[in-house]
């Protein structure tokens, strides 16, 4: 299953400004409702995070987390996902269970 993003900055606009926000030391996740009858999501890491390689790495762990949940989520959200400083350092199965839970803080709770 491909994993369809978001792509344009005023898309991730609209999720920042308008979406839940869930945030812990490993990750934060922005949802929103949206009216594409598709799950999108948008991974981003700042240059916080650290330098490309690591900021590389980063999201290629939040998209490997991403992608094992996505087949579970109901259609028509919007998520961003952005990393912070100690997701280089956790596992990819760490990243999934706060994803996880944040799914069910914003009500998915059928996954």
């Amino acid at each position: 299953m491909k994993i369809v993003t978001l792509r344009r900055s005023s898309e991730f606009r609209r999720v920042y400004s308008r979406g839940r926000v869930f945030s812990s030391p490993i990750v934060v996740m922005y949802a929103i409702k949206s009216r594409i009858k598709e799950v999108r999501v948008g991974i981003s890491a700042s240059k916080k995070v650290g330098n490309a390689v690591v900021r590389n790495r980063a999201r290629r762990v939040m998209r490997e987390a991403w992608f094992e949940l996505v087949s579970r989520i109901p259609k028509g959200f919007d998520f961003v996902l952005s990393a912070r400083a100690n997701t280089v350092s956790v596992k990819t199965k760490d990243v999934q269970r706060k994803i996880f839970a944040f799914l069910k803080k914003f009500g998915l709770s059928g996954l």
